[in-house]
């Protein structure tokens, strides 16, 4: 069974846009944070799998946005 990660964030106005939503690119950026922190704890992050001369990248992503995130706003993400 694969260890669920979750990470709460609020919504900052330096990754929204002028209309005060979240970019697409930052959401993938909040994205590529909760992996990198979950590759942390589970033992292949960025500096355990340079140890080895390996790397790792995303080749699959689901994002679900049920709703338009906008300035202030705190979301959970999740991975595993």
């Amino acid at each position: 069974m694969m260890e669920k990660y979750e990470m709460r964030r609020q919504i900052g106005p330096s990754i929204c846009d002028a209309s005060g939503k979240l970019s697409h690119a930052e959401a993938f950026g909040l994205f590529m944070d909760i992996a990198s922190f979950h590759a942390e704890q589970i033992g292949v992050g960025f500096a355990a799998m340079a140890k080895r001369r390996e790397f790792w990248l995303t080749v699959h992503c689901r994002i679900e946005l049920r709703k338009p995130l906008a300035l202030m706003d705190t979301v959970t993400g999740e991975t595993w």
